[in-house]
């Protein structure tokens, strides 16, 4: 089967599969502009991947293969981040991304306030902020999919 692919734009995520393509209405740059609060407030982080995982819910009528995939292919802003701070350094693409070591890495940063998430191995100063975005999108992937890991790739 060939992979689904999640392209993470700053205003929407497009979901590819085979000839099969739907963007969903909300991006990485959106989901980390409603994160106002330092550190990040609990019904923010709440409420912005509820926002990702209801437009997940319609994408996986147009994109059927999104709930069953057996590889799921993630890739835009920041994804090698997100992959660099969960081990620490500066890592190759592709990266497998299990759930758990997702779900680590989203709590660590989404309850440090921003001074304290900027010394965080692998994370950029530019990137202290924006990189909440692409992790919630990539962590409501996760979870609308069941998906016990998913590849961290490059453009």
């Amino acid at each position: 089967m060939t992979p689904v692919r999640i392209e993470l734009q700053p205003q929407h995520i497009e979901v590819t599969h085979d000839d099969l393509r739907t963007a969903i209405p909300v991006g990485v740059g959106q989901l980390a502009a409603a994160i106002t609060t330092d550190p990040p407030a609990p019904e923010e982080l709440t409420n912005a991947i509820g926002w990702v995982l209801d437009h997940l819910e319609d994408a996986g009528r147009e994109v059927p293969a999104l709930e069953f995939a057996d590889r799921i292919e993630v890739f835009g802003p920041l994804v090698d981040v997100v992959a660099d701070v969960e081990v620490g350094g500066a890592v190759d693409l592709p990266y497998e991304l299990f759930r758990e070591s997702a779900e680590e890495v989203f709590r660590t940063l989404a309850t440090e306030r921003r001074v304290d998430r900027a010394s965080n191995p692998g994370l950029p100063a530019d990137a202290v902020h924006d990189v909440l975005g692409t992790l919630v999108a990539v962590v409501s992937v996760m979870r609308f999919t069941a998906a016990t890991s998913v590849w961290l790739v490059a453009q």
